[in-house]
């Protein structure tokens, strides 16, 4: 299911909208929001990363549903980049060594949000053993042994994720830059890094990529659009919406667990 637009005078082909290309999107996830999701993830035996995936699934069909796209059996699929690097490949420059997951349900799924989560718990432990990445490489292997396999593949399966996820975890934790920190922020004598976002590439047919950084004790989530489908304003309120929907998360989480 792809993503619409919620603006109502935003229709694709008009020519008085065009096709825009939003600069990337920000927001940041309260320090208290954070806390409580932490401890909800504790709670539950699992990650940061599967509440995200968990809430982005009821954000996404929150959204078809009061746009009147989609049904209950209506597919939803995460596309979520899984890092190919081993110890091997320590040395290697800044270079995409990555593959991809997909995290698949039904939008029937998020009305029972305990089990779906559990259900990307156990599906994110395989990623993170790097089993789904493998299958993804060698499928593409095979495909290149095949003339015109590569091709015939996508355009026989143009889209393959409603939308890209990709949570680099705490970014000081993962670089290996050795700078003094004031306030848990790099600095390099009289300038300071405030903050640090990206989003993953958006590719042809899926129409949003989220990017997820901690940084200084905070959660910047970051989106892009394609601009084909989703306006400026449709991406800002596109994550803005999901920033709430976290926080109202975290608020029942009493409930929730």
């Amino acid at each position: 299911t792809q993503l619409p637009h919620a603006s109502p005078d935003a229709h694709v082909g008009d020519a008085h909208v065009g096709v825009q290309f939003p600069a990337i999107s920000v927001q940041s996830v309260r320090d208290e929001v954070l806390t409580k999701l932490r401890a909800i993830a504790a709670m539950r035996a699992v990650g940061l990363n599967d509440l995200l995936l968990l809430q982005m699934f009821r954000h996404v069909t929150s959204w078809n549903t009061e746009a009147g796209l989609g049904s209950e059996r209506s597919w939803l699929r995460i596309a979520v980049p899984v890092s190919m690097r081993n110890p091997r490949n320590c040395q290697l420059p800044a270079c995409n060594l990555v593959s991809y997951a997909l995290v698949t349900h039904r939008m029937r799924d998020c009305r029972e949000p305990l089990r779906l989560l559990q259900q990307i718990h156990e599906k994110t432990a395989t990623m993170r053993s790097g089993k789904d990445g493998l299958i993804a490489l060698k499928i593409f292997r095979l495909l290149r042994r095949i003339p015109w396999g590569v091709r015939a593949f996508l355009s026989f399966w143009p889209c393959a994720g409603t939308l890209v996820l990709a949570n680099v975890g705490h970014v000081i934790r993962r670089c290996r830059i050795e700078l003094p920190l004031n306030r848990g922020r790099w600095t390099a004598g009289n300038i300071t890094v405030e903050r640090i976002c990206g989003v993953p590439p958006v590719r042809p047919h899926t129409l949003a990529a989220f990017g997820v950084t901690e940084y200084a004790g905070q959660l910047h989530v970051s989106l892009r659009t394609d601009g084909t489908r989703l306006s400026v304003a449709d991406t800002d309120l596109f994550l803005r919406q999901f920033i709430l929907g976290l926080e109202r998360f975290a608020e029942e989480a009493a409930s929730i667990t």
